[in-house]
């Protein structure tokens, strides 16, 4: 679980590698030192220790390449991260798939907790024709920002599988299959990473910001459209507000 915690707040430094800096002239593109930029592979690849890693982030941070609000905190070193039991957390064990539930649901987040510009479109729903023998529960919200510009829109979906072992199984189809298929990939299906974000095309010639990550039985996908910078910020919001939920909840 502590990989999904350090790839949410590393989100803003993958964004910041590709995404100009708000804090520059527009014509002026981030610059991330190779040193940081290797850390972050060697990182992934399971070659360095996190301590190392999370040393390049806070360099980033000191340095203004990374922006984190009075609220926020980057885990110490020296500390436990909280975890959630890769195998144990299961929470809708009793449900089973038909209807969406509170189970679930508890876990998406309110519009009001992503920002104040938001709304839910759709409503919490189970989408039809949905056919699973391992498959629990699911539940999706749909999220819209009409105020920003180009229309802001995420899918949030939460799916629990039985037993506990399907869902990381699922999720590791998931991310060889989005790797494959990526125009920007960040995390690696030959690892035993636990989250990945994807940059890939929507199929009308546009852009989708895609992440996933799994706890126990439960993957959490959010996919997003719409202005690169925003949809990168606020799709790593909402998986810190469903992640810390779960924490909560244990």
């Amino acid at each position: 679980m502590k990989k999904v915690w350090f790839l949410l707040i590393a989100l803003s430094f993958f964004a910041g590698a590709t995404i100009e800096s708000s804090t520059h002239a527009a014509a002026q593109q981030t610059s991330i030192p190779s040193w940081v930029k290797n850390t972050a592979l060697w990182w992934g690849k399971g070659q360095i220790a996190d301590a190392d890693f999370i040393k390049a982030i806070q360099w980033l941070v000191d340095n203004g390449l990374i922006h984190v609000s009075n609220s926020q905190t980057l885990p110490q070193t020296t500390g436990s991260l909280p975890a959630v039991n890769s195998t144990i957390f299961s929470p809708c064990t009793e449900v089973n798939l038909g209807s969406a539930s509170d189970c679930l649901a508890k876990y998406l987040p309110l519009p009001s907790e992503i920002g104040p510009q938001w709304s839910s479109h759709n409503g919490i729903d189970i989408p039809n024709g949905i056919q699973s023998k391992v498959m629990t529960q699911m539940v999706r919200e749909d999220f819209e920002n009409v105020n920003s510009n180009p229309v802001e829109i995420f899918d949030v979906w939460i799916q629990e599988y039985q037993p506990p072992e399907k869902g990381q199984a699922i999720f590791k189809m998931d991310e060889n299959s989005m790797q494959k298929g990526a125009t920007k990939f960040f995390g690696d299906a030959n690892s035993n990473d636990t989250s990945f974000i994807c940059i890939c095309g929507d199929g009308t010639g546009g852009t989708s910001y895609n992440s996933e990550f799994v706890a126990g039985s439960v993957i959490v996908k959010v996919d997003g459209i719409g202005n690169p910078k925003t949809v990168i910020s606020d799709m790593g919001n909402i998986n810190k507000i469903i992640l810390s939920k779960i924490i909560q909840s244990q």
